[in-house]
């Protein structure tokens, strides 16, 4: 009997060890009308473990069983978001310490529609410490300004706000109106943004004494939350955006070429990362081989003014980790002990203008190789791992530069991982199944425009994927010849959102390029030219050039969200080696050109096409 009570207590010891590590894990919800009984079971399964239904309490509120259910809740640790998400089934008034819930009910047929918002980073307890950017009052105040009464009654709907007695907040919204969701999330970031710069302001009073770091290497600051509204202006930023968008435009043409022409390869990769690593090496470069990167870049900007823009542009992106989305980039630049002194201005560009970190390092020893590849791991989240394989570096090379870019985006509005089926694909190379998302009346931007359609997906923030998808009976090699700057910038105009219904196929995209040949293609020749190339604003006293210039990219996208992550390599030797009134559905079930892009700013972090999603 012993025996069996001590199995028993060690099965409940272990059953209660795996629970608590279930729940320590992020996870967001989604359900999309989904019945309170399914929710229930769908959290059965994740906690493995009984979930009941408070029918008692749900036939006091009017609602039972079959009531449908429309929630959304940001990611958070599973056992806040399993709380919230039991609270909203038992219709209990009580909310969890730092969340937010605004709940929308349809008069109509009785819908719940809600969203939950993890707030714990905006408000805090002592009210006299100096870093609080506000409190549950403030924020109940600020919430019911903007959803007040008076808003509803033009819908002939009702608002009723009111804080808890505990330390939580619910607004309650008596009429369907989606728009109040979006501009409460803006709201808070906005309250976001504003405590971080209390932060930074009470943690750095001597900015001199703390390097600005825009690309987010090795910051030791809060990260920023992301900016909202029209960047301030800068003349200079903008067109470094406006190059950047070329600069997409032309890769894609080249790489796409490189990949098989239009009826091959699935394709990935970075336009800001490549742009950035270019821009970098530039600053070393002179006369010349300057030019030749500038005109890569498409730039008529003097050197010294575009990385100042770079920079513009790098702390307008939304870089660092909120609601919704992280985005991280990093450069680093190692140089060989005995390989000439390092100029001055260039270590000063690259480390105020990119932030990059830069250390010695001897790459005669294997051991460089593997401390590289380490940063690399680190700085895109261990997605890319052995990116500089044995005999890269040589006896010969004196500096290596590498940039990363690694975005994690959860979708603003989730696919159910139920709705996911095999469903059809037109392959270039024959019709197979492939496993395709499915989300009714999602909430997107959405256009028809010169036989494509055009699908916006947000993410966090500003940032979203947009998806090209030419009409069926248009030619995917022609259209592929279309994707100018001029009609890239015409297609990606502001689009207005709506409800659309989305099939969309789950993808895993990996590639490793060669972009001498490519960048060759564009100009930049003299670069990788031991007699011509010149260098000279890096090293004065040695001969440097270009031996390999590789770039690295991964895509994998699935009903939660995206992640995206591309590091580009440039290594440096000397010596003599080489509005329709209907729901629109966008069907995604042929070739399409994706891009993630920061909408604010317009710049292109990813950019890619989706020929055989099986790939």
């Amino acid at each position: 009997m012993a025996s069996d009570a001590w199995r028993e207590y060690e099965r409940v010891e272990a059953a209660d060890a795996k629970l608590r590590a279930a729940l320590a894990q992020q996870r967001g919800f989604n359900w999309d009308e989904a019945t309170l009984g399914d929710v229930a079971k769908e959290l059965a399964e994740i906690l493995e473990a009984p979930v009941r239904l408070d029918l008692r309490a749900l036939n006091d509120a009017g609602l039972d069983a079959d009531t449908p259910l429309t929630a959304t809740i940001s990611p958070m640790p599973i056992r806040k978001g399993i709380h919230q998400a039991l609270a909203l089934i038992d219709i209990a008034s009580y909310v969890d310490e730092g969340t937010l819930v605004i709940t929308t009910k349809d008069k109509s047929d009785e819908r719940l529609i809600v969203r939950v918002h993890d707030v714990t980073d905006l408000v805090v307890k002592d009210l006299d410490d100096p870093l609080a950017g506000t409190n549950y009052q403030s924020l109940f105040e600020v919430i019911h300004s903007l959803i007040a009464p008076e808003t509803w009654d033009v819908v002939g709907g009702q608002a009723a706000l009111r804080p808890f007695s505990g330390p939580g907040i619910e607004a309650v919204v008596v009429s369907q109106i989606e728009p109040i969701h979006d501009e409460i999330e803006v709201l808070l970031m906005k309250l976001r943004r504003a405590r971080r710069d209390g932060l930074r302001k009470v943690r750095s009073p001597d900015d001199s004494q703390t390097p600005s770091k825009p690309f987010g290497a090795g910051s030791a600051l809060p990260l920023p939350t992301p900016p909202f509204g029209p960047p301030p202006e800068n003349t200079d930023r903008d067109k470094a955006c406006q190059a950047q968008v070329a600069l997409a435009c032309t890769l894609f043409t080249k790489l796409t070429a490189d990949a098989g022409g239009a009826d091959r390869e699935n394709l990935v990769f970075s336009p800001f990362g490549i742009g950035t690593a270019l821009a970098l090496a530039s600053a070393g470069a002179r006369d010349e081989t300057a030019g030749e990167f500038l005109r890569a870049l498409g730039t008529d900007l003097p050197p010294e003014r575009l990385h100042a823009a770079m920079a513009a542009q790098a702390k307008e992106l939304p870089i660092g980790a909120y609601e919704g989305i992280d985005l991280r980039m990093a450069n680093g630049l190692w140089v060989q002990p005995d390989g000439g002194e390092i100029a001055e201005d260039f270590t000063r560009i690259i480390r105020q203008c990119y932030g990059a970190d830069v250390a010695h390092i001897d790459f005669r020893s294997d051991d460089s190789r593997l401390i590289i590849n380490h940063w690399t791991s680190q700085k895109t989240d261990g997605r890319v791992r052995g990116f500089i394989g044995p005999g890269v570096f040589n006896e010969w090379t004196r500096l290596v530069l590498v940039n990363a870019v690694s975005f994690r985006g959860t979708w603003h509005w989730p696919f159910r991982p139920g709705n996911t089926e095999l469903r059809r694909y037109h392959a270039p190379s024959g019709d197979i199944d492939t496993p395709t998302m499915f989300g009714k009346e999602m909430t997107a931007t959405y256009t028809k425009i010169d036989g494509l359609e055009i699908l916006g997906k947000a993410y966090g923030g500003s940032v979203e994927m947009t998806i090209l998808l030419p009409a069926a009976e248009v030619s995917y090699a022609e259209f592929e010849k279309t994707v100018t700057p001029e009609n890239l910038r015409r297609w990606l105009a502001p689009a207005r959102r709506r409800d659309v219904d989305i099939f969309l196929p789950k993808f895993k995209i990996k590639v490793d390029k060669d972009l001498a040949p490519v960048l060759a293609s564009m100009g930049v020749k003299r670069a990788f030219s031991q007699d011509d190339a010149d260098f000279s604003g890096i090293v004065t006293d040695q001969k440097l050039f270009l031996q390999q210039c590789q770039h690295a990219a991964e895509i994998e996208l699935d009903e939660q969200g995206t992640v995206a992550v591309a590091v580009t390599r440039l290594v440096g030797g000397m010596g003599g080696l080489p509005e329709p009134v209907e729901i629109p559905t966008f069907r995604a079930d042929r070739p399409f050109v994706f891009l993630i892009r920061d909408t604010r700013t317009d710049t292109i972090l990813f950019m890619g096409r989706v020929m055989n999603p099986a790939q």
